[in-house]
């Protein structure tokens, strides 16, 4: 005859659930933070262990109403916990936190699920000798196992970068997995709900272990897209550097055509004794240096910067470049993204413009202004063939960049929207051009 037990074990006491969220928060601290902990840290470590133990013996029979703002509260000190031990953001606070939480429910669950079978089919005694049986083998099961494979996955993925959009979907996942875990608790005697207690233990922790594993499966995802943007980025910044010694080059080599072409017109000037035709030198030099200057000072020193590359580039592409810019509108943007919006809109226009055959029409005219509270951006070039747009992104005709395809026009639409304002590219008769439009007094859209 087996043993009956003649207390309720319907609920898993709060007692456990706090010590097992407690130590699984420790788990992923000492994955994720490598620094020696201070007395004061492990001091507030063992404060949030009492407040849990005591908070979750407290609301251990409280009314399913007040049942997930209490859980609320649990997370809440988790990732107090997590906070105050590691180096985490906000972001990676809640993430990590909503991990932790999981695997702490699973570990409670699955103990709490094998020492009622032992105590109804085993006819085992329900006495602390019994208990600890049980709880230290599954405890020791999850907690080591989970630890092995955080830390596998922290060094093939690091930690990755946490953004908002990452933790609200991570939250989805654990808020259905959890309400499904619970159902039988909150809402008993119906379509949905386990009949029996052991029904509803095995229901309990399958949920809960489809959780986590599905999270660790979304970190290594999100780990795996992280590394696959940092490697775009690093791609795209030698990209950019190489592309900056080019243009280093090749505006090297014009300014000293121009100044070997300089001392033959210096040594004209010095034998040539007519006066007219001296004068005439002197004022088409004067032309072509006063129309250096006027295209680079709109009153922006990045945007000068820039400008002055880009005309060395279209003088030796045998580009027309026309400027009508007023730098001052620029100053509310970050110097890094007038830097990139600016060298993205050129340098695809000069590409583009450069692939005009010899004797069309290779140009480009930029203007930038602000009227009515906007600022206005239009870049237009020539270009040559047929140009295709994919997602209103006209697609790259650069063989050896298909993977990137479209980055520096994207690039350009994500700086117009981070300032609240638009992006438009668009064929207007023999001309692509590139319509932006910022409001001139804003605040930074994250």
């Amino acid at each position: 005859m087996f043993h009956q037990p003649t207390v309720d074990l319907y609920n898993t006491p709060g007692i456990y659930y706090a010590a097992a969220y407690w130590i699984s928060s420790m788990i992923f601290i000492a994955v994720l933070s490598k620094r020696k902990k201070t007395a004061s840290v492990r001091a507030k470590q063992i404060l949030i262990l009492i407040v849990l133990s005591v908070f979750m013996t407290v609301s251990h029979h409280q009314s399913p109403v007040f049942h997930f703002p209490c859980m609320a509260i649990v997370l809440a000190l988790v990732c107090a916990n997590l906070y105050i031990s590691c180096s985490l953001t906000g972001y990676e606070t809640i993430y990590y936190g909503l991990r932790v939480f999981m695997v702490g429910e699973l570990a409670a669950a699955l103990d709490w699920q094998i020492f009622y079978y032992g105590l109804t089919t085993l006819g085992m005694p329900m006495n602390m000798k019994t208990n600890l049986l049980f709880l230290l083998p599954s405890w020791f099961l999850v907690f080591i196992l989970t630890y092995f494979v955080e830390r596998a996955l922290y060094k093939i993925i690091g930690r990755p970068e946490i953004e908002k959009n990452t933790v609200i979907s991570l939250f989805i996942i654990v808020l259905f997995f959890y309400a499904l875990s619970n159902i039988s608790y909150l809402f008993k005697g119906t379509a949905f709900t386990a009949s029996g207690e052991q029904e509803l233990f095995i229901f309990r922790t399958l949920s809960d272990l489809g959780c986590v594993g599905i999270s660790a499966m979304f970190h290594g995802m999100i780990g795996q897209m992280s590394a696959r943007i940092e490697s775009e980025k690093m791609n795209q910044m030698l990209r950019m550097q190489y592309a900056s010694y080019k243009i280093s080059e090749e505006s090297i080599a014009l300014v000293n055509r121009k100044y070997h072409d300089l001392k033959h017109q210096i040594a004209f000037l010095r034998s040539s004794t007519d006066d007219t035709e001296r004068n005439t030198y002197l004022d088409r030099m004067e032309d072509e240096i006063r129309t250096f200057e006027a295209k680079t000072n709109s009153g922006n020193e990045v945007l000068d910067a820039i400008l002055g590359t880009k005309i060395l580039q279209c003088m030796n592409e045998k580009i027309d470049f026309h400027v009508m810019a007023d730098g001052t509108v620029l100053d509310f943007m970050d110097k890094m993204d007038v830097s990139a919006l600016f060298g993205n809109i050129l340098d695809n226009a000069i590409e583009a413009a450069s692939k005009v055959k010899e004797g069309g029409e290779r140009r480009i005219r930029l203007y930038v202004s602000e009227k009515k509270g906007f600022v206005k951006v239009l870049a237009e070039n020539t270009y040559a063939g047929d140009l295709l747009f994919e997602d209103g992104v006209p697609l790259t005709t650069k063989q050896f960049e298909k993977g990137y395809h479209g980055f520096g026009v994207r690039s350009i639409r994500a700086i117009a929207e981070k300032y609240g304002g638009s992006a438009m590219m668009k064929i207007d008769g023999d001309w692509f051009q590139v319509h932006l439009l910022l409001p001139a007094e804003n605040t930074v859209h994250v």
